[in-house]
């Protein structure tokens, strides 16, 4: 099987930018294919919840890659949010 390189999309700027010195992706890393997938409604509703402010086409690449970002339970995030918050 096919090694990847995880390599992020923040890393290679848009196409759009008006920056030259912008980095450009190697040939191999160039997307070219387009996948096309359908959904029902309760499909689409799991993977708008799921995708937080990910692109559908970014989580479901990364999904598909297994390369998610791990997800922090909501009681951890309102814990770090109570340790963290400034008292006077």
């Amino acid at each position: 099987m096919e090694n990847f390189n995880n390599i992020s999309d923040d890393e290679f700027p848009s196409s759009f930018t008006n920056n030259t010195e912008s980095k450009k992706p190697p040939p191999n890393r160039i997307r070219r294919h387009t996948v096309t997938v359908r959904l029902n409604d309760i499909e689409l509703a799991r993977v708008n919840n799921l995708r937080n402010q990910l692109s559908r086409s970014c989580w479901l690449r990364s999904s598909t890659l297994q390369q998610l970002p791990p997800s922090v339970p909501e009681v951890n995030k309102n814990a770090w949010q109570d340790l963290t918050h400034y008292r006077n």
